[in-house]
This record gives structure tokens, C-alpha cells and sequence, in this order.
């Protein structure tokens, strides 16, 4: 039985999930590392650390965790972990990744977004390589049941030739919202992104000073080239559904996974897709007990699919791809020229995402 920590004790990290009931599809609860943890099997959750004592009391309370720490680096030292989630705000992550690596630790599941330049993304990621630290990320619509299921539809050809990806979150956040997005396009399409083309609003592009974007800007839209031929786009629309689109049908994932609608062509009217078939998930376990689950599994020595470090890195490229785009008034920017130290804190208020 592996052991593990929880490093930030807030909204994502330890905070109960039944606020959500009955607002949300099946397959998200619990969403936070601490509950996650206490629902996956094969690891056993026995710290917590958070740097506010009033939270970290709280929150052993609730757990009944007896080992708590405001200090990160005390617990490491006491407890020794093999697995640590981290649910801090972004700038401390390297940090605390890097010493993760230094004290033993075998595996990270990492909350979202993962650092705030492409350069310390590089280090973690390298880092964590060197030790053999295995990382898994928070971006879980890819260990989502239904998520999963429209993925192999997409593979067995159900719709022919994949197109496009169209991603229907709204106008919303880049780092808070849309680290789903770009990970949902290489995900369905497994795909490497090659190039941007992005339209943000640009009074929420705050720019400190040349190389700080001390904002969370918001995407208008954006439009994603791939190396295999597929397009994968963010558009305005709401709703939280995928689209995908194929040479002989298309896929919707509705409402967050509520659903899956399938149509595909008959063979008498290729033209049309009048075939159509609606999926409904029968989702026994949380996208992020199935991440930590995968997590456990691979540090353990088990091969199950989990999210790669490039992935995690094709990500983070897309995501400031958006914003160097903007910057150059909407042109088309290769992700491979984009230069890497850029900073954007994701600052909205008073909270940083």
C-alpha cells in the first residue's frame, strides 16, 4: 500500500464535493486530491499540508489525518511519501516539485495550470524525468468514463477520417478554464500541435511590463493546427460540449459527459448523417479517482494509461501559443518559435489560478 500527501488544502485540495450534488454529471465526484485519495485504492492518504493553520486544522478534522504540517518540507521529511497531490497556487509548484524529487517522492498528481512560464514547465518536467518521477495531471476529462468512450469511437473510425475539434466552454479564463480545452484536443485527436491563431479580449491581457501578462486573459476564440491534418478550435459557445467532426459523421459530448450523440452517414445518403445514436455514461468512479488510481498503478510498475509529459508540455505551449498570437494581432504563430519565458500569473482580483 503506497502512501500519500496533500500539499494546499483549498478548494481543489481538500475541499467536500457535495456542494456539487446534483448539479453536475455523473463521474466527477469527488473532484478534490484529498477526498480522491481517500476513495482510490491501493493508497493510503496519511498528511496534509497547508501553510493557513486554521485550514490545516480544518481540514485533518474532516480527513481525521493526524499528521499536519505547514511546512511542505517537514512533512517530507517525517512522512516520506510516495505519492503527493498538489493543489497550491502555480508559482509555488516548481518549488515544491523540485524538492518532491530531491525527498523520494515516486509520483505527483498536480493540479492545473501546471507553472506560469514555458520554462519552468521544461524544468519540472525534466526534473521530475531525472529522478523517475512519474506525473499525472489535472486536466481529468481524459479520465472521464464518457470522455474515454468518445475517444475510442474516434479511433474505431465511427465517424470516418477525424476533421476538427470544436471545444464549447464559453468565453472564459486561459489558465483557469482552458488547460481542459488543449488537453481535450490532443487527448481526441492524439495529435501534436504545431501552430496557433487566437483572439483574446484584449482589455483582460494585462500587461505589467515586457515579458508579464499579470492576468488570466480571456479566450475569444482560437484555432489550433495539428501535425496529422486535424484542426482543433475554442469557440464562444457555451455549454460545455465537445464537437468533433469526421468525413462520415460527428460526435457531440454533451453537457460536460452527460452524454455522447452519434451520427454517422448511410450508405444510401453520404451526404447526410442521419444515422444517430445517443450514449449515456454509466460512470462508477470520478475522473480524478481514476487519474490517482493510473498514478498508483504506474508508480507501482503497471503500464495503464496515463497523461505523458509531453502532453502536459504540447498543453502548455498551446495555451501561451494563444497569447503570443494576440499579441501579434491575431496572426498565426508556430508553437515551435515561441520564445519560453513569458510569465502570465493568471491573476483575476485578488486570486491567481
Amino acid at each position: 500500500m503506497l502512501t500519500a500527501a496533500v500539499i494546499g488544502c483549498g478548494r481543489m485540495g481538500a475541499e467536500p464535493s457535495g456542494r456539487f450534488d446534483g448539479l453536475i454529471p455523473s463521474g466527477w465526484l469527488p473532484v478534490s486530491h484529498a477526498e480522491s485519495f481517500m476513495q482510490a485504492r491501493n493508497v493510503n492518504l496519511v498528511a496534509l499540508a497547508e501553510i493557513n493553520s486554521e485550514r490545516l486544522e480544518w481540514a485533518g478534522k474532516i480527513y481525521h489525518i493526524n499528521e499536519l504540517f505547514k511546512n511542505y518540507n517537514d512533512l517530507f521529511k517525517s512522512i516520506s511519501p510516495d505519492i503527493i497531490g498538489v493543489a497550491t497556487r502555480t508559482p509555488d509548484k516548481l518549488r515544491i516539485l523540485q524538492d518532491a524529487c530531491d525527498c523520494g517522492v515516486k509520483g505527483v498528481y498536480i493540479e492545473k495550470p501546471f507553472a506560469n512560464n514555458l520554462l519552468d514547465s521544461r524544468k519540472i518536467l525534466n526534473k521530475a524525468r531525472d529522478s523517475s518521477v512519474i506525473i499525472s495531471y489535472g486536466v481529468n476529462r481524459r479520465y472521464h468514463l464518457l470522455y474515454r468512450q468518445a475517444r475510442d469511437l474516434i479511433r474505431a473510425g465511427e465517424i470516418g477520417d477525424l476533421i476538427e475539434i470544436i471545444i464549447e466552454f464559453g468565453e472564459s479564463p486561459l489558465l483557469w478554464s482552458h488547460p481542459h480545452s488543449v488537453d481535450l484536443i490532443i487527448f481526441l485527436s492524439g495529435q501534436r500541435p504545431i501552430a496557433v491563431q487566437a483572439e483574446l479580449v484584449d482589455s483582460t491581457v494585462i500587461r505589467s511590463c515586457d515579458g508579464l501578462i499579470d492576468s488570466d486573459p480571456i479566450v475569444s476564440y482560437a484555432q489550433f493546427w495539428l501535425d496529422g491534418g486535424v484542426r482543433g478550435l475554442i469557440i464562444r459557445g457555451g455549454g460545455c460540449n465537445v464537437r468533433v467532426n469526421g468525413t462520415h459523421g460527428s460526435l457531440e459530448i454533451l453537457s460536460d459527459g452527460a452524454s455522447i450523440q452519434l451520427r454517422k452517414s448511410n450508405s444510401s445518403q453520404k451526404g447526410y448523417f442521419l444515422l444517430q445514436q445517443t450514449i449515456f455514461p454509466v460512470v462508477q468512479r470520478s475522473a480524478t479517482v481514476v487519474a490517482i488510481e493510473a498514478l498508483v498503478a504506474n508508480v507501482n510498475g503497471e503500464l495503464v494509461e496515463n497523461i505523458s509529459n509531453d502532453e502536459i508540455y504540447f498543453g502548455m505551449q498551446m495555451l501561451w501559443g494563444c497569447v503570443f498570437s494576440h499579441l501579434q494581432q491575431g496572426k498565426k504563430y508556430l508553437l515551435a518559435e515561441m520564445p519560453d519565458d513569458l510569465i502570465i500569473t493568471g491573476r483575476v482580483g485578488n486570486v491567481y489560478a
